[in-house]
């Protein structure tokens, strides 16, 4: 995959200059909602792969009308999200996500978190066969972790501190058991990785969405991990990784030329 940067200019002459160009595939930009709205329809038409990373609106994915959700261009996605609560965002991405009918929860001690997520996948129709008790001890987590195959469990939901999370992800690990582990801001944080080590892949943390700001230390780190090869990183770089990554994931099996609007 060959992926060049467009830079700072006008989205829409970017844009239009970009399909001219057989090679072209996919485009990662679109970091307000006037670029976004630009861009989409000369994208679209040319069925260019268009992906935002900081755009928020659901009306450029769903359409103007909640109750009739249409995409008004098929290949646009975004990958950013807008605010909203962080618990009924997990539980959304479990059931429709994910796909899980049967769900586990284990509680690092968040007993509230634990509560308000089961409440919110049963809304939804899915079937929460085990909770623990609070901050319950290895061996129960162990017996519910391993009792969860019996049962068809799709998505493992944990609450508590990296630690704990470390715990629950190696144990599930070590059943061998095909379900997602799923839970807040520990599974993001350094702590969670190291301790977790291998078991640690494929968990998903579902946090208050915020940008990185690049012009901290972790700014200042990818700036000297890219060197030579970009400019230094805007305050938008790690959303744009995200980005980046998902086209990857599609791309992967064919060369593609992507562009970078800003």
């Amino acid at each position: 995959v060959e992926v060049v940067a467009v830079g700072n200019t006008d989205a829409r002459a970017a844009s239009e200059a970009l399909i001219e160009n057989p090679e072209v595939v996919a485009v990662v930009g679109g970091l307000s909602g006037p670029s976004v709205r630009a861009i989409q329809p000369i994208l679209g038409e040319a069925s260019i792969l268009f992906v935002s990373p900081a755009d928020v609106a659901p009306e450029h994915t769903r359409g103007a009308d909640p109750a009739a959700p249409l995409r008004p261009y098929v290949s646009y996605f975004r990958t950013a999200v807008a605010a909203g609560d962080v618990i009924d965002t997990a539980a959304n991405y479990a059931v429709d996500g994910l796909d899980a009918q049967n769900v586990v929860i284990i509680d690092g001690g968040a007993s509230d978190d634990a509560a308000r997520f089961a409440a919110h996948v049963r809304r939804l129709g899915a079937d929460v066969v085990a909770t623990t008790p609070p901050n319950a001890d290895w061996e129960r987590i162990e017996h519910v972790v391993e009792s969860a195959d019996a049962a068809k469990v799709d998505v493992i939901y944990t609450t508590g501190d990296a630690e704990f999370a470390a715990h629950v992800a190696k144990t599930l690990a070590g059943t061998g058991l095909d379900a997602s582990l799923v839970g807040g801001a520990a599974l993001r944080s350094e702590d969670f990785v190291t301790a977790a080590g291998t078991a640690a892949d494929g968990a998903v943390a579902v946090v208050d969405p915020h940008r990185v700001d690049t012009s901290t230390g972790v700014g200042e780190d990818l700036a000297e991990r890219l060197g030579e090869h970009v400019d230094a990183p805007g305050s938008y770089a790690p959303a744009a990784y995200d980005a980046g990554t998902a086209l990857a994931a599609v791309l992967r099996r064919e060369p593609a030329y992507v562009g970078l609007v800003a």
